[in-house]
């Protein structure tokens, strides 16, 4: 979006000053798009290929929200973290997914089965985190999985807020502000929650 308003005001520009003539100016419009086009083209491979790689670990978390297993592959190794061997550049690649390989004898002697006859949960909100709690006695070693593997956060853009926060909350007019009052105001803005704070 960034690159295509880019061009966009570059041409604005360019026809208000009627730098070119329409052949000329035809042909650079379509040569400027097109690099920046292929640029942005270049970095979405680029950023693919860094991120993509946990793909398969977010499509296999699905298995623990019971709601979804009437959609799910019910073969065990879908969800098991292996090594590919890859190519000659990249060397073996691991595919990350939620059960390691050493949980798998655990889950697939005794509870894999269980799972999956469980009863149909309604599609229906649901605390996914409270309802795995509730099955820790009959599943153990996937409620383990599951309760590790739910609370992680699927972006960074609360993060990246709190920081951005903190450094716009950070200025020389509340410079008299301690550490401890900071993280107080940060917390409450982005949890509604007051830690305390000593007397000091």
């Amino acid at each position: 979006v960034n690159a295509v308003w880019s061009i966009m005001s570059s041409i604005a520009r360019q026809s208000a000053m009627q730098a070119f003539s329409p052949y000329r100016y035809r042909r650079w419009f379509h040569s400027s798009v097109r690099s920046s086009l292929e640029d942005v083209l270049t970095k979405a491979v680029e950023k693919c290929d860094k991120y993509l790689s946990l793909l398969s670990f977010a499509k296999s978390a699905r298995l623990f929200d019971p709601r979804q297993r009437p959609h799910l592959d019910k073969n065990i190794s879908a969800y098991v973290t292996v090594v590919e061997k890859g190519t000659k550049d990249t060397g073996p690649i691991t595919v990350y997914r939620v059960i390691p390989e050493s949980d798998r004898a655990c889950i697939e002697k005794d509870e894999w089965d269980k799972y999956w006859a469980l009863p149909e949960v309604p599609n229906t909100p649901i605390d996914l985190v409270g309802w795995w709690v509730g099955m820790q006695s009959e599943l153990p070693c996937m409620a383990k999985l599951a309760l590790r593997t739910l609370p992680i956060p699927h972006t960074g853009v609360d993060v990246e807020r709190s920081f951005s926060y903190y450094r716009f909350s950070r200025t020389a007019l509340q410079s008299a502000l301690t550490p401890e009052h900071h993280i107080g105001r940060l917390s409450f803005r982005m949890n509604g929650i007051v830690p305390p704070v000593s007397n000091k």
